[in-house]
């Protein structure tokens, strides 16, 4: 001990030197290592390709070859005007014909020009001639090839097919009209910003108390008698989106944009209805009948709702149920003094927007007044054309004007002669 008391200091200095050698070796060990590292050792391992490596020339590649043994022809390519170059053409993107062969076993889609006594080439059946001539095409005052309402002229002028019998119900522009409503009424199809006014779109469907896009899904007390602390499970249903869960207390509020033209209610009153039922759960505990009720009325207005646990909620009274033919059938629940605002169709052309007001719903007469929310003095409830702003239950868009787009595209493939005018070609509108 007594010579530790008189000797600690250079004890303390050898073991700082010993500390000190050691980081020096590993410094140089770790300094040695970086010298051996190589260009090559940092090279990532090459890939294995993804796919094989096919040889353009196997006979599977050899597309004129397969076609000799079918009954399909490969027109040759040539110019595409008589006496034009024949390197200034291409038929990569030329349209032809189509139809599905009509056994149930094959549904193959095969050229048009095969129906006429000819086998399918992929499952051998005779196939049908078309039943559709020429001459049996309605033709109107400048001939109307394909019979959907528009004259070859007018398709032509804005860009239209005449062969193709389902481009007149497309939307070109978004705005939410069909492109022979537009034509029809002297609008351009392929300008959004030459339309009808947007309330063309609405006809009236009923007057009748409405299910609102909310429901009352659980009640948790939390344990106590005291109603500040309970908990109510509120589902939204939004359209074209996944439903939306909340959970709220005595006093909170909720807004209803959903088909409620944007109304904020206040949850004021919960009545605890529930009664012990024979049932248990896994647990043991007791299955409850619960029927308890939510009370909820408007922030700044009238309107009170009641709702009840797993029970469809509607609206207090009676609202107008508007149908929006140029938005899929949106409904839209409208009362009187209430503003909505209808939209271009394409989410890419907005805020392109009318805003109109509920002035009047007559039940009797089944028709819905509207006005311009913008105008404070004359008549406001006249559009910017002059237009009474009336809706009724016909609507201004006649039915067999209103859009309609057949899926796959736009035109469906079927059997030729199963619709008026020639088989439907690339179309040539832009749809929607």
């Amino acid at each position: 001990m007594e010579f530790l008391k008189r000797h600690y200091e250079k004890l303390i200095l050898l073991i700082l030197l010993l500390v000190f050698i050691l980081s020096m070796i590993y410094v140089l060990r770790i300094i040695q290592q970086t010298g051996e590292i190589t260009e090559a050792s940092l090279q990532i391992p090459t890939r294995e390709a993804d796919v094989k490596k096919e040889d353009p020339k196997a006979p599977y590649f050899n597309v004129a070859k397969i076609y000799e043994g079918t009954a399909l022809r490969w027109v040759a390519n040539g110019p595409r005007e008589k006496g034009s170059s024949p390197k200034a053409s291409s038929d990569l993107v030329q349209a032809f014909e189509m139809a599905r062969c009509p056994n149930a076993n094959c549904k193959m889609i095969i050229p048009r020009e095969i129906f006429s006594g000819q086998k399918c080439p992929f499952c051998g059946l005779e196939l049908p001639t078309p039943n559709v001539k020429e001459e049996q095409r309605p033709v109107g005052s400048a001939g109307d090839l394909d019979g959907d309402g528009l004259g070859n002229d007018e398709e032509t002028k804005f860009g239209l097919d005449p062969r193709n019998p389902y481009d007149a119900r497309l939307d070109n522009d978004g705005d939410g009209f069909s492109n022979i409503f537009e034509i029809k009424n002297n609008f351009d199809p392929n300008n959004v910003h030459n339309h009808p006014p947007f309330w063309f779109r609405l006809y009236l469907r009923e007057i009748a108390r409405v299910p609102l896009p909310i429901s009352f899904k659980s009640l948790n007390t939390n344990g106590t008698e005291d109603q500040s602390k309970w908990l109510f499970q509120i589902n939204r249903t939004r359209r074209n989106r996944p439903d939306a869960t909340e959970l709220l207390g005595l006093g909170e509020t909720l807004f209803l944009g959903e088909n409620m033209t944007g109304k904020e209610y206040k949850i004021v009153k919960v009545v605890l209805k529930r009664t012990e039922t024979p049932s248990k759960n896994k647990d043991g505990s007791p299955v409850y009948d619960d029927k308890s009720e939510l009370y909820l009325e408007e922030v700044g207005g009238n309107d009170k709702i009641t709702m009840v646990i797993n029970k469809t909620v509607y609206s207090s009274d009676k609202k107008a149920i508007l149908i929006d033919t140029g938005d899929d059938n949106a409904e839209l629940y409208v009362d009187v003094n209430d503003e909505f605002r209808l939209d271009a169709i394409d989410r890419r052309l907005r805020p392109r927007s009318e805003s109109y007001r509920v002035k009047a719903i007559d039940p009797e007469a089944k028709t819905v007044l509207l006005e311009d929310p913008s105008k404070f003095e004359g008549d406001t409830t006249v559009d910017k054309l002059n237009n009474k702003m009336l809706i009724d239950v016909n609507g201004k868009v006649p039915e067999d004007m209103r859009i309609k787009v057949v899926e796959g595209g736009g035109f469906p493939m079927g059997m030729p002669g199963e619709y008026p005018g020639a088989m439907p070609v690339v179309p040539r509108g832009r749809g929607r």
